[in-house]
């Protein structure tokens, strides 16, 4: 285990170097307090994902951009009947269809559950729930 620092009496190290280089610094910040010197974060890097967008803006030898063409491709395939095409469409337009997923206990009833008295019960209920719904 580290020992702890012991403060040091000659003053913090803001001063010191302030001293040094014949400045006062000790009352500067970079950022004022709350605000990040990075808000964004780094960014994500997405090698591929930026290579086909750049490939989807270019335009291909009858001098229709490729998205263009895609998309038209797309439609045709599903007005020719093509299920996933017509999946594909209806996804990117209305978005996603939501999915209800309903839990009932037996015959349709509420969820048996019985909340034990302390803790070390309670924690072994959660492990044993656990193990079921990884059959």
């Amino acid at each position: 285990m580290k020992k702890p620092k012991q403060p040091r009496n000659k003053g913090d190290a803001k001063s010191r170097r302030g001293a040094q280089t014949g400045r006062n610094i000790s009352g500067l910040r970079p950022f004022q307090p709350g605000q990040s010197g990075n808000p964004g974060g780094r960014p994500k890097k997405m090698h591929l994902t930026d290579a086909l967008r750049e490939e989807l803006e270019d335009k291909g030898s009858d001098g229709v951009a490729n998205d263009v063409a895609i998309a038209r491709k797309l439609v045709k395939m599903a007005r020719a009947g093509n299920m996933d095409a017509i999946k594909e469409i209806g996804d990117r337009t209305e978005g996603k269809p939501r999915q209800r997923i309903e839990a009932s206990g037996p015959e349709g009833g509420p969820l048996p559950f019985d909340i034990p008295d302390n803790r070390t019960d309670l924690e072994r209920r959660i492990a044993e729930l656990l193990r079921e719904t990884e059959k």
